[in-house]
């Protein structure tokens, strides 16, 4: 598969250094007929705790799940919840730290606490 030119072309993203994150609008969001072509975002993290701590829910969470990534930008998590009103569209999340890692669907609601 060749190297995407621009976000909206990638069907996966690296993000090695997140102070350079693009903004979600500029990936690939899916459309109504088919939201599975959007964007995956693999993010690397400082570390998957100690950070500000996220409450998450919604399917595949019995109850919640609390998260506190360290090392994204402010404004963030903000962000990616401006993304709900356009479900099922939206982009997947991969937040990782070496060889750990926690996905954050589209599904799933995430609340700083």
């Amino acid at each position: 598969m060749p190297l995407a030119a621009q976000p909206a072309d990638a069907a996966f993203a690296w993000i090695d250094q997140v102070e350079a994150i693009p903004a979600f609008s500029d990936f690939a969001l899916g459309d109504a007929e088919s939201p599975e072509f959007s964007a995956t975002l693999l993010i690397r993290v400082d570390s998957l705790s100690g950070g500000p701590k996220l409450r998450c829910s919604g399917p595949g969470i019995e109850t919640t799940q609390i998260l506190a990534p360290l090392g994204l930008p402010a404004g963030f998590w903000s962000a990616r919840a401006e993304l709900a009103a356009l479900f099922p569209c939206g982009v997947d999340l991969f937040l990782i730290c070496g060889d750990t890692l926690a996905g954050v669907p589209r599904t799933t609601r995430v609340e700083e606490l």
